[in-house]
């Protein structure tokens, strides 16, 4: 076939490229240019243009292919700082936009998009817009009463900007503690604002017998305490509210008499009650020691106790010595100590073997004597030789003695002998045995002259028949047991043999046949050893070669006798004869008790041996004491209880190690001695719960009643209480006289007697009408008078001596008058009184005292008291008068060294102060009651406390309760460890403080990571808690919050969530010292901001620090809204970069810190 190809002699038309066309063309023939273009948007890649060639195939064709059209980009635009940008591509024609991070925003000027242009740019030209970062309104015009604000991060007011806020020492802080600038520009604490609340002590009662002056109860409030005429102050006269809301210094108390209460010795008492002037008290030691030292001491006119505090020492007796040839046991040389003598080994003891230390310091035995122990004369033995040392006759102990026999005999037994502790010989006697040679044996055909065979005895042989007797005719018997020459023997019947020459005993011979040049044979049974010739020929002569034989048992020898122990012989000591054994009394036989002699020569088994009997230790009883510690047979132990345990009827006090290896008697039982309840009194309660002995118990009274004489009960040993019994008597109010032309009802004036008082007419009664005895001894109401029934004003109260009266408004009722005092003088008292209804004056009638500081201010309704406090000088202290309370100014005012006062004039107004509601840190609620029983037993108690700055979980368990005392008893976990505490529960101040008295590992043999609380390190910083019990104010539950007094510890917040469920049910214990629950967090945290603030400055002012010149400090209250109050017992001018700690007077237990 053919093929046809078709060639077109021009270039066909082009394709066009996708997004493109062709622009131009300039036909198909050869040379021909066609041109390409791309769309808007996009730009060619490849040749532009191609030319119509001709190909050398002769066809023709493009010179290049069809170009390709690429979307135009912008690129990704840069995206500003703290910014970002938002757009699918960056193609021509889309559109960007730019955003800013969370805090920052563009600026309005700035232009928010851009779009991609056809020749590949921004339209914004790269023009990067700007984020600016967001800026909260500024808090400056802020101010922060009783604190301040710093920024912690950031700064001018920026996104992020954190400011904290911290309240000046004595101030808790209510509201946020921080507050951050939000990205929207705002603040974070929206509508709530902090401010700072003064930290409040609460309220210190004023003590008995003695008045309080001071009515504040704020951060650096002052309380000055006094007592009453005849009264001593005790505890601390000044005493100041720290910034932890408890009172500075120790409480207060008021003491009857001058000297106080007088020093306590250790292991003694005091006893006595009064401490006046010329009453005395007597030191008494406890059981067991003695006092040095005067017994008696006496108040003196100088309010101090006479003569120097006596000691207590213990009662000794001292070594007591040790009798010669013996020691003494036990170390214990004080009353009632029992010490044991004994004897060194081989003496024996006569008098007592225990003496005890009596009241006298005299034992009551002298060391007993020791004498050496004689044994009795051993003997001597029969046919024996004894050799021994012995000292004045006598063998005592260790004497030894040795026994050897005489010729011809042999010794059975043991040849030494030693003379034993016990006074016995360790072996009996020996006995000396006759050598016996046996039975020399008789030839046949002869005969035996002669019965004994013992060393020295001769036999004589003979023949019969007229036998020709063949050897020695005569024996003897020698000292190796051997006969002196051999048997003889008795020629034959027949010429040509010679004679029979015998069987030996317990032997046997072989051949029967006696001719000249014949043998025999010999030999022996076993057991027996042949002694002479076992083989024999018969000579021509007719006499047999050899020795005539014979067969000799084997001899075993002595077997000795053990030690205690003795032997018995039933026959001999050769072979099959046998030996018995037996020990001495007091001793037990170990091993066999008969032996044989064997055809070895030597005895079966083994010697056994004699060991004393020893019953083993008896023990020690519970609670006693043993005294002996020989458990050998016939040796006494004695038991006896230790103190406070009393023995059981069942015991044996006495047990002896008998025969059998037992101890008679059974064992001592002691019981804890244990007293009955002590008796109840009148009108009295018993103090202590534990009766067990040692344990002291003593008495309070009820209100209106006090003791007779303080008493303390101690239960001994006997199971009674020692010491008197007290009463309870009523207090005794004293005479409260009748008025002038009056009468008086009633002559009882002891506790809730009532008395009541009339006039005669016309005259009418003005005062208390009736009045009763109160339980502080003192008579309800006023001193009541008969007046004229037309009198209707006061009698004139008087001017004071250098000073003046103004009286203006005269002396009706209601009326007031007021006092002025001259220059150089200071007004002490009432500077206003005010005439009463019952006609007296208010107040007490001022004096005007002589001083060198000018005359302050004299507000009305004031009373005014002056007094030198040392390290703070002459101080004026001013109270306002019953139904005014103290509006401004200060409450006390010392006189500077230029003549003038501290503080400001006090402003007293008429009504009653408002009392806070909102309970602050130390402050009871005044509206929600906390219950008596607050800390009823099986309540948990959960928390935190402060430890180096970190808290850490707390669990506190009530174990015990009393009710009537107060006592609690609780113990405290916090994981690795457990805390027992004690403290007595003050309801009246809603108050406890927890002394610690144990302490425990939870986990046994769990380490403690800090060593800082391990238990050794906890008792030495005599570790307490002291805080105060306040209701929530929904009432559902309670909190318990205060201070650990102890290194590195701070606060504490505890809350009351239940009982324990534990107690009650069967589900496992919680976990000990994992977190509290989130209520008690909850509850916690208005103290958590203490911690940095309050607790920081409360350790800073414990410190100690040396005296330094007085500074001062000031610190300010609004209370009311209305006036300021200044601490009047500092100087207000002081620079606040002098503010140094200060340490007064250690009576005064104040400190005062620049504020």
């Amino acid at each position: 076939g053919f093929r046809i190809r078709y060639v077109a002699q021009y270039c066909s038309t082009p394709d066009s490229p996708l997004h493109g066309s062709i622009s131009s063309q300039t036909g198909g023939h050869v040379n021909s240019v066609v041109r390409w273009a791309c769309d808007r948007g996009y730009r060619l890649i490849g040749n532009g243009t191609a030319t119509c060639r001709r190909t050398p195939l002769g066809y023709h064709a493009w010179d290049s292919p069809v170009p390709a059209c690429q979307a135009v980009s912008c690129g990704p635009p840069k995206a500003p700082i703290n910014g970002g940008v938002l757009t699918a591509d960056y193609s021509v024609g889309t559109r960007v936009s730019y955003f800013c991070n969370d805090g920052y925003r563009l600026s309005s000027k700035e232009l928010t998009s851009a779009i991609c242009q056809p020749d590949g740019t921004w339209s914004n030209h790269n023009k990067i817009p700007r984020c600016s970062v967001v800026v909260c309104p500024s808090i400056g015009s802020f101010s922060l009463e009783h604190g301040r604000w710093r920024i912690v991060n950031g700064s001018h007011y920026e996104y992020r900007t954190r400011i904290v806020f911290t309240c000046d020492p004595g101030y808790y802080r209510l509201g946020p503690a921080h507050i951050q600038c939000l990205s929207n520009g705002v603040w974070s604490w929206k509508n709530e604002r902090p401010h700072c609340q003064v930290i409040s002590c609460g309220e210190l009662p004023s003590p008995p017998n003695g008045k309080k002056i001071g009515t504040q109860m704020t951060f650096s409030a002052t309380a000055i305490f006094t007592c009453d005429a005849g009264f001593m102050l005790v505890g601390s006269a000044v005493r100041e509210c720290l910034s932890s809301g408890l009172w500075s210094g120790t409480e207060t108390r008021c003491l009857a008499g001058h000297c106080g209460i007088p020093e306590g010795i250790v292991n003694g008492q005091v006893i006595g009650e009064n401490f006046g002037y010329r009453d005395t008290v007597v030191y008494q030691c406890l059981p067991g020691y003695r006092l040095i030292g005067s017994s008696v001491r006496i108040c003196l006119q100088d309010n101090q106790w006479s003569g120097q505090l006596p000691i207590c020492i213990p009662i000794s007796c001292g070594h007591p010595g040790s009798p010669i040839y013996g020691r003494t046991v036990g170390n214990g040389f004080n009353l009632n100590d029992v010490v044991s003598f004994v004897c060194n080994r081989g003496y024996e003891m006569e008098g007592p073997a225990r003496a005890q230390c009596q009241a006298n310091r005299q034992w009551s035995h002298p060391p007993p004597t020791c004498k050496v122990v004689n044994c009795s004369d051993p003997g001597i033995p029969a046919n024996s030789i004894r050799q021994s040392k012995i000292e004045h006759g006598n063998f005592t102990f260790g004497t030894v003695v040795f026994y050897d026999c005489n010729p011809g005999y042999y010794l059975f037994g043991s040849p030494v002998l030693t003379c034993q502790p016990t006074g016995q010989w360790d072996k009996p006697l020996p006995e000396c045995i006759v050598i016996d040679c046996g039975h020399p044996g008789s030839p046949p055909n002869g005969v035996l002259s002669g019965d004994k065979f013992t060393f020295g005895s001769t036999v004589r042989y003979s023949c019969l028949g007229g036998r020709q007797l063949k050897g020695e005719s005569s024996r003897t018997c020698q000292l190796n047991g051997m006969w002196s020459a051999p048997m003889p023997f008795c020629s034959g019947d027949i010429a040509g043999s010679c004679g029979d020459p015998g069987i030996p005993s317990q032997g046997s011979r072989e051949q029967t046949d006696f001719r000249i040049r014949s043998k025999v044979f010999f030999t022996c049974s076993e057991g027996y050893e042949l002694i002479g010739s076992s083989e024999r020929m018969c000579f021509p002569n007719g006499t047999w070669s050899g020795t005539h034989p014979f067969c000799k048992p084997v001899q075993c020898g002595n077997p000795g006798t053990p030690s205690n122990g003795r032997v018995f012989r039933l026959d001999g000591t050769t072979f099959s004869h046998s030996v018995i054994y037996s020990c001495m009394d007091g001793y037990l036989l170990t091993g066999a008790t008969t032996r044989l002699c064997q055809a070895n020569g030597t005895w079966s088994g083994l010697q056994p041996n004699c060991t004393m009997i020893n019953c083993g230790d008896p023990g020690v009883p519970a609670s006693g004491l043993r005294y002996g510690e020989d458990f050998t047979i016939g040796q006494n132990i004695s038991f006896q209880c230790q103190p406070g345990y009393r023995m059981e009827e069942d015991g044996s006090p006495v047990r002896m190690c008998t025969q059998n290896g037992t101890w008679s008697g059974t064992m001592l039982t002691c019981t804890a001695v244990t007293c009955a309840a002590p008796p109840a009194i009148s009108s009295g309660v018993l103090q202590g719960s534990d009766f067990e002995w040692g344990s002291s118990v003593s008495y309070s009274c009820s209100p209106g009643y006090e003791l007779s004489f303080p008493a303390v009960l101690t239960c001994v040993a006997n199971g009674t209480w020692s010491g008197m019994l007290p009463q309870c008597l009523p207090k005794f109010c004293g005479d409260p006289g009748t008025p002038v032309g009056g009468f008086r009802e009633g002559r009882s004036f002891i506790y809730q007697s009532e008395v009541s008082f009339t006039c005669s007419p016309p005259l009418i009664l003005v005062g208390t009408a009736t009045r009763l005895c109160e339980s502080d001894g003192t008579w309800s109401g006023t001193q009541p008078r008969c007046i004229e029934p037309t009198k209707t004003s006061c009698d004139n109260p008087g001017t004071p001596r250098y000073g003046s009266l103004n009286r203006t408004y005269g002396f009706k009722v209601g009326s007031v008058v007021s006092f002025q005092c001259h220059p150089g003088h200071l007004l002490q008292g009432s500077s206003s009184r005010t005439c009463q209804p019952d006609l007296t004056w208010s107040g007490i009638q001022p004096e005007c005292i002589p001083h060198a500081c000018k005359q302050p201010e004299s507000p009305l309704h004031v009373d005014v008291v002056g007094m030198d406090l040392p390290g703070f000088g002459y101080t004026l202290v001013y109270s306002c008068q019953h139904g005014y309370f103290l509006a401004g100014g200060s409450e006390h005012r010392v006189c500077k060294s230029d003549g003038t006062w501290t503080g400001k004039m006090p402003a007293c107004r008429a009504g009653e102060k408002k009392k806070p509601v909102k309970p602050v840190t130390g402050t009871p609620s005044p509206k929600l009651h906390v219950p008596d029983d607050v800390f009823a037993p099986n309540y948990i108690w959960k928390g935190s406390y402060n430890y180096r700055g970190r808290k850490q979980p707390m669990t506190l368990s009530i174990t015990s309760f009393n009710s009537t005392t107060g006592r609690v008893n609780v113990s405290l976990s916090n994981g690795n460890l457990e805390l027992l505490l004690s403290g007595v529960y003050k309801t009246s101040e809603a108050r406890l403080m927890l002394l610690m008295y144990q302490v425990n590992y939870v986990n046994q043999g769990t380490q403690l990571k800090d060593s800082a609380v391990s238990p050794a390190k906890i008792m030495d910083d005599s570790w307490t808690m002291d805080g105060f019990v306040s209701a929530e104010p929904d009432g559902s539950s309670y909190v318990f919050q205060g201070f650990i007094q102890g290194k590195d510890y701070g606060q504490f917040g505890l809350q009351r969530l239940g009982l324990n469920t534990s107690e009650s049910q069967n589900s496992p214990p919680p976990q000990l010292g994992t977190n509290s629950s989130s209520v008690a967090i909850a509850i916690l945290v208005p103290f958590f901001a203490l911690i940095f603030t309050g607790f920081g400055f409360y350790l800073y002012k414990q410190r100690t620090t040396p005296k330094t010149q007085y500074t001062g400090c000031s610190v300010h209250e609004n209370n009311n809204g209305q006036a300021a109050f200044e601490n009047p017992m500092y100087n207000t001018n002081t620079k606040a970069v002098e503010g140094k700690a200060v340490r007064f007077d250690p009576n005064l237990n104040t400190v005062c810190t620049m504020v």
